[in-house]
């Protein structure tokens, strides 16, 4: 009876054993599992950081320059973190249709070999942008823009134009078309559907600022040369047939900054570009002459032509006199673009109001055409490093 008893107790304290050892070794096999996972965790997380410090440097790197891409990732790919910026390639969407474009950045990091891919969209709206067609930015408030005559706006560089208003803008005339984007922070009225319905985008947001331009004294110091009261810039003609320029446009300098202190007329041919700025407000044409056009139409240049408003009682208007304009030039107001007549432009145009003679809506007749190559290869570069670049991230995920 008593080896019985001390049988049982051996097997019991034998089972006891045995299980004490087996919830051990499951602790330890837990614990084991929970601390690879954790590390796993600490590993996928620190990759997700590496991964987003890329999209970092690459947003900051479109910020400084807009034209910049890397479809190949190498550009960036740098240890960081204790880890690696595997690659960042950073490329046009296929999707556009925005204002600006939409850049994706594809962001590849490591940790250990552990690894997290980030794919982010932006929308990215630079100062060229503002220049791809017709820009209508008060610098105060808003505006609103109202169009009776004939408006054409179309592309010749394989890149859709853009209608950019901060405002309002009605079409009141059948004889309009846009083949491009229109855009307004307020409504668009288009009762004869001149838009179609997929590029027009009301309330739209952001509209871009209008571009930062240096000081006139920074233009004064840095201008080539300076003609004080208000000028002619011109082609001469023959002895004694009529009044004469003040400077033959023929003259000009490549990639040289002219100063007008007072209002500027301006018509001819050029063959090199130049940017050329009045205190006063700036006419295109004078006379019988209608043209401001390059002596090369295949030329890879254009003038830029800025009036800042600085000259008391001025405005800083732009205005197309009354005729048939031919005109190829990037122009900016800071003042209203005025159309009088009928013209064609090739080129864009940026400034605060547009409008007709006096206080009138657009009546006449304009046909603005786009080659966003030519615009992007002669902007004046001082708008475009003066420029707050817009960045806005329209979505973020994991790849």
């Amino acid at each position: 009876m008593v080896r019985n008893e001390r049988g049982q107790a051996l097997v019991l304290v034998l089972l006891l054993t045995t299980a004490v050892f087996l919830i051990g070794s499951a602790a330890v096999a837990m614990g084991t599992a929970v601390k690879r996972n954790s590390t796993r965790e600490v590993f996928l997380t620190k990759a997700y950081y590496i991964a987003e410090a890329g999209v970092e440097r690459a947003l900051a790197r479109l910020e400084a320059n807009p034209l910049w891409r890397d479809q190949n990732g190498n550009t960036l790919a740098t240890d960081y973190g204790g880890g690696r910026i595997d690659s960042v390639v950073v490329e046009d969407d296929s999707q556009q249709g925005e204002i600006g474009k939409i850049v994706r950045i594809t962001s590849t990091g490591t940790y250990s070999s552990f690894r997290r891919v980030l794919v982010v969209k932006v929308q990215l709206i630079s100062a060229y942008d503002l220049f791809y067609g017709l820009s209508i930015l008060p610098e105060e408030g808003t505006t609103d823009v109202t169009v009776t005559g004939h408006v054409y706006i179309g592309e010749e560089g394989g890149e859709l134009p853009n209608i950019i208003v901060k405002g309002n803008l009605a079409v009141q005339s059948n004889a309009v078309k846009v083949e491009g984007n229109v855009f307004a922070s307020g409504s668009i009225s288009d009762p004869h559907h001149k838009i179609n319905d997929s590029q027009e985008h009301e309330e739209y947001a952001p509209i871009p600022p209008f571009p930062e331009l240096p000081s006139e004294e920074w233009y004064r110091n840095t201008a080539v040369r300076v003609f004080s009261g208000d000028t002619v810039i011109g082609e001469p003609k023959g002895q004694g047939r009529g009044q004469q320029p003040d400077f033959n446009i023929a003259a000009l300098q490549e990639d040289g900054i002219y100063f007008v202190d007072g209002d500027l007329t301006i018509y001819g041919t050029y063959s090199v570009p130049a940017t050329i700025v009045a205190t006063g407000d700036i006419t295109v044409g004078w006379g019988s002459n209608h043209e401001l056009k390059r002596g090369d139409e295949n030329g890879d240049y254009l003038l830029t032509l800025v009036a800042l408003g600085t000259k008391p009682e001025s405005s800083g208007d732009v205005s197309f006199k009354e005729g048939s304009l031919d005109v190829e030039a990037i122009i900016i107001a800071k003042g209203t673009f005025r159309i009088h007549g009928k013209a064609t432009l090739l080129g864009g145009v940026v400034a605060q109001d547009i409008g007709g003679s006096g206080q009138g809506p657009v009546s006449g007749t304009i046909a603005i055409m786009v080659d966003p190559e030519l615009v992007r290869e002669n902007l004046h570069q001082e708008v475009v490093e003066n420029y707050s670049n817009v960045l806005e991230v329209r979505s973020w995920r994991e790849g």
